[in-house]
């Protein structure tokens, strides 16, 4: 969680651990206000689009361990509001999408 806590606060400061990310750019984007990097599901109905990005490490068999992707839609799915986009930036199978985070927030009655 340590690691989570460091990239989440970095992010916010401008900091990028990926070399791609412009760090000039990263810090533009949050200071404009229309960015937000967090770890509370209570700023979800604040936004339009939500981007999931949880590991998915493989376990002893090489499949993907998929508990963090089912605990993050279930809380998800009690914040959402009509019209929210999620994204799922997470290295797993194809079909993960719909056939488990999809089954997580429409067991809430979200589609």
């Amino acid at each position: 969680m340590k690691v989570f806590i460091r990239v989440l606060r970095s992010s916010r400061e401008g900091d990028s651990y990926i070399s791609e990310v412009c760090p000039i750019q990263l810090k533009e984007a949050f200071l404009s206000g229309k960015y937000e990097v967090s770890d509370s599901m209570d700023t979800l109905k604040r936004q339009d689009i939500i981007i999931v990005c949880v590991p998915t490490p493989l376990n002893e068999n090489n499949l993907p361990y998929l508990s963090y992707l089912k605990s993050a839609g279930e809380a998800i799915s009690q914040q959402l509001k009509s019209g929210h986009l999620i994204i799922l930036e997470s290295s797993t199978f194809p079909g993960t999408m719909r056939d488990i985070f999809y089954v997580s927030l429409s067991k809430a009655g979200r589609k």
